[in-house]
């Protein structure tokens, strides 16, 4: 079987492989902006029933919460 990500923010690993196992899943956010990012992993595996087989991926980024002005902006 292998596996193929869509979005340059996402890493699914391993790659491939010839018995069962678990995919992991990570993310880079470094210079992605609040929002909503969609993806796809694609899993194939050639002869098995069900494949290529397309496990959707959402990832939600909320914007970074300012310091609170009520103490001049130091956090203490």
């Amino acid at each position: 079987w292998t596996i193929a990500d869509n979005a340059s923010w996402l890493v699914a690993a391993p790659s491939s492989g010839t018995d069962n196992a678990t995919i992991v899943a990570t993310v880079n956010t470094a210079g992605l902006t609040a929002g909503t990012y969609f993806a796809t992993i694609t899993v194939t595996a050639p002869g098995a029933q069900g494949s290529p087989a397309s496990i959707p991926v959402q990832l939600v980024l909320a914007p970074v919460a300012s310091p609170s002005s009520g103490s001049g902006g130091r956090i203490r």
